[in-house]
This record gives structure tokens, sequence and C-alpha cells, in this order.
């Protein structure tokens, strides 16, 4: 069995060890060593990468029992040199701990257990099971985290006697787990916990909700900590810096600036597509074409949106002896056929026989009626549509 020395020595970075057997599997070729500091992927945390020898880590996985190393080739010798991602190992200790901490505190302030947790490559989450959790009780949570984050608290894992395990007080129990690491955080929790973890809490630096969501019941929160909390403050000041030059308004004028102009480029847009519908309405007179004696509007806009050519129909199917087809759009064509209420046209048997002809759907009633059509080219589809109103 492989000695894991990241249980003892989170820190260790470097490490001589021996192959004990190699093999392949669906994930690819792997390496069982006597002993390791490669963290293998459990408990929410990603495994860690590196080096044995010049072949890279790929992953690290726990599988029947076996810690295997997944590299990109074997290695020549049997004795090899192992060597970690620091900046990944510690980033995983941070982001780890801060989880911790958080729980724990969660748990103390509201008895809000942690029912789920996952380390990701950028966010980690932690779903607690209170899902009523309200954003001035999560601020409290942070708020009272990051303050014992500053009392450097020391983190400590062991493995408890049986004896020692039943005196403990977990935050969460287990039963008939056989042997179990525990991690201790001074003054705080002690959690059962497979994963790697500073040895201080001055360590984990801050600890920063950037989201709160609910998921089946439970909240879900979104953290950051360490240098992933510094980098994303760093992202987010570059962000506010840039819109407070462009706006010319302190920072915390920037919400009251975004909204108005907001509201300006709504209500802009909402004036822009009232011109834009008559506009449209102008066109469509472009396109009149009176035969034997009816109005005909029967054309091909790609510009036209689906809105705009209901609007059309609605307008000329009021007025007397009109009648109209208009597509619009490229690859799904929009298609819309109107009629006045005098006019003696059947645009239901007209629009079954376009289905026949091409791939339509849609329906309506005897007055408009819409629909969309694929693999057509829209000339052809208007000229039919002309013989088949003018039949």
């Amino acid at each position: 069995m492989t000695k894991r020395i990241y249980y003892t020595n989170p820190y260790k970075t470097t490490l001589v060890s021996k192959i004990i057997s190699q093999g392949s599997d669906e994930q690819g070729i792997y390496l069982i060593l006597d002993k390791t500091i490669f963290y293998p992927e459990g408990g929410g945390q990603p495994a860690d990468h590196g080096y044995i020898n010049q072949s890279k880590v790929i992953d690290v996985r726990e599988i029947a029992n076996e810690i295997r190393h997944y590299v990109d080739k074997y290695p020549i010798k049997d004795t090899v040199k192992l060597n970690i991602d620091w900046d990944r190992r510690f980033d995983h200790m941070q982001q780890h701990g801060g989880q911790h901490i958080f729980s724990g505190i969660a748990y103390k302030l509201f008895k809000a257990q942690t029912v789920g947790f996952h380390l990701g490559e950028e966010i980690t989450t932690i779903d607690l099971s209170d899902g009523s959790l309200t954003d001035l009780q999560v601020q409290k949570i942070e708020d009272e985290a990051n303050e014992f984050i500053r009392e450097n608290k020391y983190i400590i894992g062991f493995f408890p006697s049986e004896k020692e395990l039943s005196k403990l007080k977990l935050r969460k129990q287990l039963h008939d787990v056989g042997e179990l690491r525990v991690i201790r955080i001074e003054d705080l929790d002690f959690s059962p916990c497979g994963g790697t973890h500073p040895s201080y809490t001055s360590e984990v630096g801050i600890i920063k909700v950037i989201k709160k969501e609910k998921i089946r019941g439970n909240t879900r929160l979104h953290i950051v900590a360490g240098t992933r909390a510094y980098s994303d403050y760093v992202k987010k000041h570059d962000v506010i810096s840039n819109l407070v030059e462009q706006f010319s308004t302190p920072f915390l004028d920037l919400p009251d600036t975004v909204q108005h102009l907001h509201a300006s480029i709504k209500e802009q847009n909402k004036n822009m597509n009232i011109l834009k519908d008559k506009l449209a309405l102008l066109n469509a007179n472009d396109h009149l074409e009176i035969v034997n004696g009816i109005n005909q509007y029967i054309y091909y806009d790609s510009e036209l949106s689906p809105s705009q050519i209901r609007s059309i129909a609605n307008e000329f199917s009021n007025k007397k002896n009109s009648v109209g087809a208009i597509l619009s759009g490229t690859h799904k064509l929009n298609l819309i056929l109107f009629k006045s209420e005098e006019l003696n046209i059947d645009l239901v048997e007209i629009f079954n026989k376009v289905k026949e002809m091409y791939d339509c759907q849609g329906g309506g009633n005897g007055s408009i009626l819409q629909g969309g059509c694929k693999n057509c080219e829209p000339n052809d589809l208007i000229n039919k549509l002309k013989k088949l109103i003018n039949s």
C-alpha cells in the first residue's frame, strides 16, 4: 500500500520514491508508488499535478485501494523523483481550508450543515442544508469567517482511535467508517476529511462569497479564497476602474449611472422599434400590385422581423380588398399570409398546398396565417404564392 506523505506534510513538494508496479486502464497508463506526495482526486478536491522524473502527472486517482498516478509516459528507472505543482497544491489547500472554516462558522451561527462541496478550477461551491439563508445571514457567516482567519488558529489532521473518535464532537457524525481522518480547526470544528489544508487559518488569507443560489432546497454558495480571492478582486477592480474612466463618475455612483444608461437605452430601443415598424409599413406600400382589382402585397424582405411582418399583416388585413404573403429571414424563412375579410380567398387551402411543396409549419385563422419554412429559396416560394393566390 502506498504511504500517503501528503497527510503528514502537505507542504512537501519533492520526494524520492520507488515504482511498485505500472499498468494501464481506460484512462491511460499509470504508476503505483511505495510512497507519494500526490493527492488523488476525492472528497470534492481535485488531484495534484506535477512530474515523476520527466513523466508528466496528468491525474491521480484512488481505484481498488491503489493510488494510480496517470502519466504521459513510463519513467525509465524504478527509483524516481516526485515534484508537485506547488501553486496548484497551495491553491487547493487555501480553498479547502477556507471551506472548512466557512462550513464551521455556518454551523455555529445557524446550524446549517454542509451537505455538498466541490473545489473547481475557478470556483468552490458549498451546499448548506438551510435553503432559507438570507443575504444578511450569508454576509454574517462571511464576516465571522474572515475574522476567524485573522486570529491565526491552527489546523491539524489526525487519525483518532475508535475510543478518541467516540469523544470528538464532529460537526457531522459518521458511523461504521473504519479508519477515519479528522481535521481539527482550533476553537471551531472537528470534521472528517481526507484533503489537504494549511496548518494555520491565516494562510487561507480571505474568503469571499461571490454568488448565492437555491439548489434542491439547499443554499449553494460560490466562494473564492486566498490567491483566488485576490485575483478576483484585481479583475473586478480593473473592470470598475475602466467604467469609472469611461463614464467620468465616482465608482460609488456607478450603479445609478449604469441604471440610468440602461433605462435610456431601453427607451431608445422602444422608440427605434416603433420607427422601424412604421418604416416597414411604408416600405410595404412600395410592393403594392393591383391584380384583378385586388391590392396585393407579396414580397420577400430578409431584414423584417417576425413582429414586423405581423404588424404589416394586421395593418393591411384591415383594409378592404387586400391580400398579402410576406417572407423574411434567411436560413429559416418566416411566412405570413393575410387578407381582408370580404375577399373570397381560402388562405388555409393555400397554406396547406405550400406545406405539400416545402418544409413548412404553422397555422392561423381565415384572415392571418403565420409559420416557418426550411430548405427553400425565397423568390421561388414567392412565385408559387403568387400563382396560388391568383389562381
